[in-house]
């Protein structure tokens, strides 16, 4: 893990979000997907040298709690891993806890981690498709 691969960004509208950023900031924007599992309309936005996730809750899921608190704004730091059970077994080892089983996320199988154990922060990490 030596790398952020993308901020994850909560948004009531994803649209006027990827305006905001396309128009304001320059970046260049993926089509918006939805993943119904999870609840989510989600698109990744393109900068020199960050990626963005816009993520916006639609129904019940995993992000829906976080809209209904009103927590819009920074929602996770994402790291890319080429070996997902590696990399689980080394944070399990000092104590980083998953807060639910792995699963397929927009770009590959995730796993969350509970961010009593991450020093606050939401932490995830993700092995690409």
């Amino acid at each position: 893990m030596k790398r952020v691969d993308h901020i994850a960004v909560l948004v009531r509208d994803i649209e006027g979000a990827k305006r905001f950023f396309t128009e304001a900031f320059g970046f260049q924007s993926e089509p918006t997907s939805e993943n119904p599992s999870l609840g989510i309309r989600n698109a990744f936005l393109e900068g020199e040298n960050v990626k963005l996730e816009l993520i916006e809750p639609v129904a019940e899921g995993p992000y829906w709690e976080f809209l209904r608190e009103g927590k819009i704004g920074l929602n996770h730091l994402a790291f890319a891993v080429e070996d997902i059970d590696a990399a689980l077994g080394r944070l399990e080892k000092i104590g980083v806890r998953p807060s639910r089983p792995p699963f397929t996320g927009a770009r590959g199988t995730v796993v969350d981690f509970d961010s009593e154990t991450t020093m606050g922060i939401r932490i995830q990490i993700f092995k690409k498709k």
